[in-house]
C-alpha cells in the first residue's frame, strides 16, 4: 500500500529477519522457504529438516536431522506416529537446512536478547564435541534435536542460528 500498485513485501534471503518491499517486475527469482511434501517424498540431502505440520487444530513445527534417501515421513509413521491433542501429526512442508558448518552463509552469530519473536529459529550449539540444533518459537525450545540433555545446555553453548518467517 505505501508504494502503490506493482510491488510486494517478502522476506529475503540471508535477511530472513527484515521484511523488504519489491517491485513486481524487478524480480527475478523467487524460492520459497516452506516446501510442500506428498507421503512417498525422499530427502534429496542429509541435513537438518523443520517441519510445519497439521496437529490438532493448529500448525505445529518439529526438527529432525534425515539422511539422503530416507522418506520425509519417516518421523511420522510407524513406530514413531505421534500425537498432538486428539490428532495424529502430519507433516505438510519442511524447511531444509545443511548441518552447521563454520564456513556456511546460512548460519549467522546469534544473542537470545537479540532474538524475534515472528520467526522460528534454529540454534546449533556445541556439547560434548557434538553438534546440537533447538528450534525456536517466541522465546520458547519447541524442538530439539542432539544426544546431549536439552538441560545440559547453555548460551555459552550456542553457535550460530538460522532465522526463517513462520508462514
Amino acid at each position: 500500500d505505501k508504494y502503490g500498485n506493482g510491488y510486494v513485501q517478502a522476506y529475503c534471503g540471508p535477511y530472513s529477519n527484515k521484511l523488504f518491499t519489491f517491485k513486481i517486475d524487478r524480480i527475478k527469482d523467487i524460492k520459497p522457504i516452506w516446501t510442500r511434501i506428498t507421503f512417498n517424498d525422499v530427502v534429496s540431502a542429509s541435513g537438518i529438516y523443520v517441519f510445519a505440520c497439521a496437529g490438532d487444530n493448529h500448525i505445529l513445527f518439529e526438527i529432525y536431522r534425515l539422511e539422503k534417501g530416507e522418506r520425509l515421513w519417516k518421523y511420522f509413521e510407524g513406530e514413531f506416529e505421534h500425537c498432538n491433542g486428539w490428532f495424529v501429526v502430519t507433516p505438510e512442508a519442511f524447511h531444509y537446512l545443511p548441518e552447521y558448518d563454520p564456513n556456511c552463509s546460512e548460519w549467522e552469530s546469534c544473542s537470545l536478547s537479540e532474538m524475534d519473536s515472528a520467526h522460528l529459529k534454529v540454534i546449533a550449539c556445541s556439547t560434548n564435541k557434538n553438534i546440537e540444533y533447538l528450534l525456536i518459537e517466541g522465546n520458547s525450545v519447541i524442538g530439539y534435536y542432539g544426544k546431549t540433555s536439552i538441560e545440559d545446555i547453555s548460551e555459552s553453548n550456542f553457535l550460530l542460528e538460522s532465522t526463517f518467517p513462520i508462514f
